[in-house]
């Protein structure tokens, strides 16, 4: 059996090589203009975004819970189509001196510190 040849006459390339060629290119492209396009975003977007304390002001505003009140270090945050997803728990002593983990959602739609607005939830 022949193998076939480009028009410059060079064997051409097996079908894995190929596979893994484009593949990997178009990982690629996916990874540098996913963002810019509204896909994916990653946690420091969140933060640039000021999504974190946007939540956190929200929930103190809403629930009156003291300044001393503790959230957690690493929230879990998701990029759902045109907005942040912020989902965690504040942990706040109540009039007996008990510590209440309360567990909230926050939404967060915009892109920038300037447009970011924080819509708060209990859960």
């Amino acid at each position: 059996m022949e193998q076939q040849k480009t028009l410059a006459g060079q064997p051409e390339p097996p079908l894995w090589f190929k596979v893994v060629f484009f593949g990997g290119l178009m990982y690629l492209l996916w990874s540098c203009f996913a963002p810019a396009l509204g896909g994916p975003r990653s946690l420091e977007d969140m933060e640039h975004t000021g999504a974190e304390a946007r939540c956190q002001v929200a929930m103190q505003q809403q629930m009156k819970v003291p300044g001393s009140a503790r959230f957690p270090y690493e929230p879990h945050a998701r990029w759902m189509d045109d907005h942040w997803v912020w989902q965690a728990s504040v942990t706040a002593q109540n009039a007996y001196g008990v510590d209440v983990r309360t567990p909230f959602t926050c939404i967060v739609r915009g892109t920038s510190r300037d447009d970011a607005v924080a819509h708060f939830m209990l859960e």
